[in-house]
């Protein structure tokens, strides 16, 4: 080494020892180590830097598919139809006195009541309950499929089953709140179709099971009082053997007098 400026200078053969030859091959030994080691951090930058691309790819391509997804279902699905509501009015505002005007909106809503049930078909009132069905068609079966609503009469499951009109079943409904003894089965007949999923009518259904879709409507009923109503009012039982025949209902037999005078 100069001792002048501190520059490392080719060391004389003659002054070499075996201590000096060591220091040198360590010191090339460092530099080699060093050399490898940056090409080692550049590649590993250069992966680093394709992965985090990659990531970034893949998350706009996610993005990219649910926003995709997005518009193709808003896309399908159908626009909902807005409910037509009459208000509620006092035909004669200047005979309102605060001595009336509870029988003039009593009155009221009785119209309205009226009104509403001449518009309501329906023999039952349909339930939304978190319900599974099986359904067995005899060559084809189908397994826990959700029930969109169910009444005394009936039930819609949602699902793709490729059914007509008049195909008989046999149903298994399930109740996850309930224990497995109130399962209800049935045989019940396509009434409707399509590819959201099949209207299902009771058919016939042993004692004990029409006791259980009863002790399930009722329990999930808002207001049981209207449901036992329309029980009584519209059910006419017919009892063969252990099984109840559902064909019996007041409503069925409505529906067959128009077929045939029709």
């Amino acid at each position: 080494m100069d001792a002048t400026n501190g520059i490392l200078c080719p060391i004389p053969d003659d002054e070499r020892t075996p201590f000096v030859d060591v220091l040198l091959k360590f010191i090339d030994w460092q530099k080699v180590r060093i050399e490898n080691a940056e090409k080692e951090n550049s590649r590993l930058k250069k992966e680093l830097a394709q992965l985090q691309q990659q990531v970034v790819v893949k998350r706009e391509n996610k993005i990219l598919e649910s926003a995709l997804s997005i518009q193709q279902n808003n896309l399908r699905a159908k626009p909902k139809r807005k409910k037509v509501l009459v208000p509620l009015k006092i035909q004669k505002q200047e005979a309102v006195h605060p001595e009336n005007v509870q029988q003039l909106l009593v009155k009221n809503i009785q119209q309205l009541l009226v009104n509403i049930g001449s518009k309501n078909k329906r023999q039952f009132t349909r339930l939304h309950i978190q319900l599974d069905a099986d359904l067995d068609f005899g060559s084809q079966r189908y397994y826990r499929h959700a029930v969109e609503n169910i009444s005394l009469g009936g039930l819609y499951v949602n699902g793709s089953f490729g059914q007509h009109l008049g195909d008989i079943c046999t149903v298994s409904i399930n109740h996850s709140d309930f224990d497995e003894a109130f399962e209800v089965h049935a045989t019940c007949a396509v009434i409707r179709g399509g590819e959201q999923g099949v209207a299902l009518e009771f058919v016939s259904m042993k004692l004990d099971d029409f006791c259980h879709l009863q002790t399930v409507l009722l329990y999930g009923a808002d207001d049981p009082f209207i449901l036992g109503t329309e029980f009584v009012n519209n059910v006419n039982l017919e009892l063969e053997g252990d099984l109840i025949l559902c064909r019996t209902f007041s409503f069925y037999r409505e529906k067959e007098k128009k077929r045939r005078i029709a």
